[in-house]
């Protein structure tokens, strides 16, 4: 019994020692570096979330009269009006992203009524009764910065100015326009904006947001109060 104890202890050690053996008799192969993907090869180490955020934002939007501005004699009406606001952003962080503005944005609708001046019998000043609008298209180059769940934006470029005239006159026939008159003109000018973020998904936020346009040409100090929706498209 002895021996036969002994002779499977032998081959319980020449099993374990054997692909020891073998492994060091075979010649080692050199490993081969994992084979980078399309990403890895276009953007550097410290780049690897690569993202477009598409913005698309409306709500109320209006100008804000100057406090030296006196209001018309015959002005009975003055509103704001709607808004919407279109961004494409690139992004390769969480904290910075930069692209460009546009949009349209009522600036101001004003009616004002028929109003005759007179001294005696003589007729001084006549303001015939019109209606006017001004509207406002951005083109603007904007950076955003995010930061928890809120974030902050700043743009620089151009504004279209569109305004737009009719003569509404009902006493004086001769003061009356049968289609408005429409005029514009580039302006430069920034903006400014303040929001809040609600994540719905990883890839969509919803939130309000605030924004700020100055025109100083003008000049127009325009106000946006928003409800803005994100999109994130990642790489």
């Amino acid at each position: 019994m002895s021996l036969i104890r002994q002779m499977m202890w032998v081959i319980v050690v020449v099993s374990m020692l054997a692909p020891a053996a073998m492994a060091q008799q075979q010649p080692s192969q050199p490993s081969q570096p994992p084979r980078k993907t399309l990403k890895e090869v276009l953007l550097p180490d410290t780049v690897r979330y690569f993202r477009i955020i598409l913005d698309v934002s409306g709500g109320l939007s209006g100008a804000l009269r100057p406090i030296d501005q006196r209001i018309p004699v015959n002005e009975i009406h003055r509103k704001g009006g709607l808004d919407g606001t279109l961004s494409i952003r690139a992004t390769a962080n969480d904290l910075i992203s930069v692209g460009v503005q546009t949009g349209f944005i009522t600036l101001s609708q004003s009616t004002f009524r028929d109003s005759i001046t007179r001294v005696g019998t003589r007729v001084t000043a006549v303001y015939p009764a019109m209606n006017t609008a001004l509207y406002a298209i951005p083109v603007l180059v904007q950076a955003d910065i995010q930061k928890w769940n809120f974030h902050l934006s700043a743009g620089f470029g151009m504004y279209y100015l569109l305004s737009s005239t009719q003569l509404t006159s009902e006493a004086l026939p001769q003061y009356r326009d049968d289609a408005p008159t429409i005029n514009g003109g580039w302006e430069m000018g920034y903006s400014v904006g303040l929001g809040y973020l609600f994540y719905l998904s990883p890839n969509l936020t919803l939130g309000p947001q605030a924004e700020w346009h100055y025109i100083p040409d003008e000049p127009k100090s325009i106000f946006l109060a928003q409800l803005k929706c994100s999109y994130t498209i990642r790489f």
